[in-house]
């Protein structure tokens, strides 16, 4: 038999084990633990870091020459091309 636990990442290591160890005796198994996720906690600084990246790449992405901002004509008139099969 398998049984599988979906456990809330922010659950700490001592309460998944508590429950492990509750199930193992309520059903009266033996558990084999075969696979558990490891958490990667970034620290604030490392946070900051990778939200300035982000702010950086959309501010490029939104200063590309084909970006622009798409008028109701322009909506229009792609809406007729797709109706019209061009």
């Amino acid at each position: 038999m398998q049984i599988t636990l979906n456990i809330p990442d922010n659950t700490s290591k001592e309460r998944v084990q508590q429950v492990i160890n509750e199930l193992a005796d309520k059903l009266q198994l033996q558990i084999d633990l075969i696979s558990t996720k490891s958490t990667f906690l970034e620290s604030e600084t490392q946070l900051k870091e990778k939200l300035l990246r982000w702010q950086l790449l959309f501010k490029k992405t939104q200063s590309l020459p084909q970006v622009k901002n798409i008028t109701e004509a322009d909506i229009e008139t792609e809406i007729a091309a797709y109706r019209s099969g061009s």
